[in-house]
């Protein structure tokens, strides 16, 4: 699979947030907790009753348009999108209309992933998200996969005019629940640029601003805390942020493989400081 396809995926799965929905004991409350618990089938039936009733229609389409695109092991992305645009005829201008329109962009984008098709096409469904609801959560997200797809070209320009654009967006959305989402991309065209001391500061603030998934408090943080000490370790040579980041995943995460790993860096560093010091000594006991 391509890179970029890679991390469209990514994005849709670890940094939306959750569409709007119902979440009283009506049907369409009933839809979702069926959805939730894997009840796909029951899920669609509650949803399409939900349909006949005018006050909830859009939502119930919305709901079953979800469950027929997610549901495993066997999607249906083709009602869903049938599904997704009578949300947007009947209501198109509401937050169902974004979510809907955004999701068609995505049900392209697991096309594509099936069967190599045109990257400009999907770019241009993530633009029409953005042009119809550039304040809308929705549109912020289409941003983001707008500028993942440019870094597909391997060009230090475009990855720094995606550098620039990202930061024109921290600015517009400085409490834009994909902030984290924005400071990773960030890391990675700092990568890419070979300026690992800006590549740690955006993953430090990626991991500053990640917000806590309420439906998870007890997220595991390993990845990025070897990540922010690998680099402070061996990029930058900051051992006193990698020290703090090393013992921080020892403490929080005991039973982790990598609690091996970071307490042998951190002999390791003792002992380069170490030998640093004794070679120190030596030069100046040598000048004397």
């Amino acid at each position: 699979m391509r890179n970029w396809l890679l991390i469209l995926l990514i994005i849709a799965a670890a940094c939306r947030p959750a569409p709007p929905v119902r979440q009283s004991n009506d049907l369409v409350g009933e839809g979702w907790e069926n959805y939730r618990l894997g009840e796909y089938a029951r899920a669609v039936q509650t949803f399409q009753q939900a349909e006949a009733i005018a006050a909830t229609r859009v939502a119930a389409l919305f709901g079953e348009a979800q469950t027929r695109q997610l549901q495993r092991p066997t999607p249906d992305r083709k009602k869903a999108a049938a599904l997704y645009r009578q949300v947007l005829a009947e209501a198109p201008q509401s937050d169902y209309a974004a979510w809907s329109l955004l999701s068609l962009a995505w049900i392209k984008v697991a096309d594509t992933v099936a069967e190599p098709g045109d990257v400009a096409a999907v770019q241009a469904d993530f633009q029409k998200v953005l042009d119809q609801f550039p304040e809308h959560l929705a549109g912020q997200e289409a941003f983001l996969s707008l500028q993942t797809l440019k870094l597909q070209h391997n060009a230090p320009a475009v990855w720094r005019a995606v550098l620039a654009a990202l930061a024109q967006f921290l600015q517009q959305h400085p409490r834009s629940p994909y902030t984290s989402a924005v400071h990773s991309m960030r890391a990675h065209c700092y990568q890419m640029l070979d300026e690992p001391a800006n590549e740690l500061a955006a993953v430090q603030q990626a991991w500053q601003t990640d917000e806590a998934d309420p439906r998870n408090p007890k997220q595991n943080q390993v990845a990025i805390e070897w990540r922010i000490a690998t680099l402070a370790e061996f990029d930058v040579g900051d051992f006193a942020l990698a020290r703090a980041h090393y013992r921080r995943l020892i403490a929080e995460y005991p039973t982790e493989q990598r609690v091996f790993l970071a307490k042998q860096e951190l002999r390791h560093m003792d002992e380069i400081e170490a030998q640093l010091r004794q070679e120190l000594a030596r030069s100046k006991g040598g000048g004397q």
